[in-house]
């Protein structure tokens, strides 16, 4: 049986601190669950096929491999040898039952890993209604190559064919996942918050409203209130040595009167329309410091990583 392991028949499904390489015709069918914990389920046109939970535990004195070894014993089906499980790079535990009998009914398989950098635990269950074929691909070529993000190393996501790359240190609190319209909004110990959205068609978006309007319309409610400085401005990025034209805006945001004293932030926001891929590419970054361009640049600039350009410059 021979897998599908060109580079150029697979994508990325990358989420919450981990990050895997599948076929392209697979896709997210459900996801739910927040940074903490979670779950996708993926698969083709016709059924699903496989799907992924993690979970970072709370205590300190979490034990992977006592937690894993009493999992497993739990586990209906054939435990693989250890030098037979898939271990990918950054999991110090792994544990994987083949011939696992899901309630789904047929034989799957069952896989844990634990990474103890980013302190996540990732469950990868294939279907037992799964093809054999869709099977071998789990085994041979999306678990072996499972990575996760380190603590001090960006955060990459990728879904329904958006891409966005995070600051170390930012975690997820609320995210809106439509095709064609995916946004997350993120949040770091210091206070921060940063929104990166894409939306697309472009064509069709701004068709509905003008590129400077994308700026004023919420995805995500805020009790605290945005004002200007003063009117959007033309504003561009370089992307693949390529100007990309926007709009920025540049302003404050405070609690409503007489709580406006309370934690006030500075606020900058873009919207780029980038022509070659025909995209919305949206990012706003909230801060209490001084204003800065420089992590809402870097958002723009790392979207888009699992999308090769137009001539492959990607």
């Amino acid at each position: 049986m021979v897998a599908r392991t060109s580079e150029s028949c697979t994508g990325f499904l990358a989420w919450a601190g981990w990050q895997m390489r599948v076929p392209k015709d697979w896709r997210p069918l459900r996801l739910e669950g927040d940074w903490t914990r979670g779950s996708v389920i993926t698969g083709d046109a016709e059924k699903p096929i496989m799907q992924v939970k993690w979970w970072r535990p709370k205590s300190r004195r979490f034990n992977a491999s006592r937690w894993m070894r009493r999992r497993m014993k739990s586990v209906k089906g054939k435990l693989a040898g250890r030098s037979d499980v898939p271990a990918p790079q950054g999991f110090a535990n792994v544990a994987w039952s083949t011939n696992y009998r899901p309630r789904s009914g047929g034989a799957g398989s069952l896989w844990y890993g634990y990474a103890p950098g980013p302190g996540l635990v990732i469950e990868v269950l294939t279907a037992g209604s799964a093809s054999k074929r869709d099977q071998h691909t789990v085994a041979a070529n999306v678990l072996p190559r499972l990575q996760v993000s380190p603590a001090d190393r960006p955060t990459r996501w990728a879904v329904f064919g958006a891409s966005f790359e995070t600051p170390p240190g930012f975690v997820m609190t609320h995210r809106r996942i439509h095709l064609g319209d995916v946004a997350i909004w993120l949040r770091s110990p210091g206070r921060q918050r940063l929104m990166v959205r894409q939306v697309y068609p472009a064509e069709l978006a701004l068709a509905r409203r003008p590129l400077a309007k994308w700026l004023r319309f919420q995805v995500f409610k805020e009790h605290r209130v945005f004002r200007p400085d003063a009117e959007p401005e033309p504003w561009s990025v370089t992307l693949d040595g390529r100007s990309v034209e926007g709009v920025r805006r540049i302003g404050r945001k405070a609690l409503p009167f007489p709580l406006g004293f309370l934690g006030p932030r500075r606020s900058r926001a873009a919207v780029l329309h980038d022509t070659e891929l025909d995209r919305l590419l949206i990012a706003e970054h909230d801060s209490t410091g001084a204003d800065d361009d420089r992590p809402l640049t870097a958002a723009l600039t790392a979207m888009n990583w699992a999308t090769p350009a137009p001539g492959g410059r990607r």
